[in-house]
């Protein structure tokens, strides 16, 4: 079985803001399952795109907020993940220009 029959890109939501994160990202596992809120982020200073975990914000005893992953993967199927991801995103971004583009010229 190959890693993509196990793991797909459910869907991708382009983010604009003013924030390294690019697009939030929901994966299907084998079909049966969905993990919302990965994120496509930009690395501050290096430039290329990594996948971040999905979080869970939580309070610390002092009131601090702090944020825990909700999921964790080997590093082989990280890169792996993270390369999907990336490719699906890449491609949505390309899609998106088209589609504006397209809307501006009506």
């Amino acid at each position: 079985m190959e890693f993509t029959d196990i793991f797909t890109v459910d869907s991708i939501r382009l983010y604009d803001g003013e924030s390294n994160t690019k697009a939030f990202v929901d994966i299907s596992i084998a079909d049966s399952a969905i993990v919302p809120n990965f994120r496509v982020v930009k690395h501050p200073t290096q430039g290329h795109l990594f996948l971040g975990m999905p979080q869970k914000a939580e309070k610390d005893k002092d009131g601090n907020t702090t944020y825990r992953n909700v999921l964790y993967v080997g590093r082989l199927d990280y890169k792996k993940l993270t390369k999907l991801v990336v490719n699906e995103y890449e491609q949505a971004v390309v899609a998106d220009k088209k589609a504006k583009k397209a809307k501006k010229s009506k």
